[in-house]
């Protein structure tokens, strides 16, 4: 049986956490990076790398699913990173 990921990263000595979060909120990403940094000290490195598809052809795409797919894509990355600037890593100054 697999394990969870978060516990075989810890079965290696490194410190992890999963948190459950909807990129597309920006409230969720907010908890996201306080719950982070709460848990491991400071947020060093995001890997921003939520993404979605939308199978077929674009003309038969309901609005909803092409809403969906910019939601993650596009407006996830902005949510994702930005409360990484809002708390700085340790004592060094966020990048863009």
């Amino acid at each position: 049986m697999n394990s969870w990921p978060p516990d075989e990263v810890k079965s290696r000595g490194v410190k992890a956490a999963a948190i459950l979060a909807d990129v597309t909120r920006l409230a969720d990403c907010e908890r996201m990076a306080a719950e982070t940094v709460k848990a491991l000290g400071s947020i060093d490195v995001l890997v921003n790398n939520a993404g979605i598809i939308a199978a077929g052809p674009v003309a038969e795409f309901s609005e909803e699913a092409w809403d969906r797919v910019m939601a993650v894509n596009a407006k996830g990355r902005f949510c994702a990173r930005r409360p990484r600037s809002l708390i700085c890593c340790g004592t060094r100054k966020a990048q863009s």
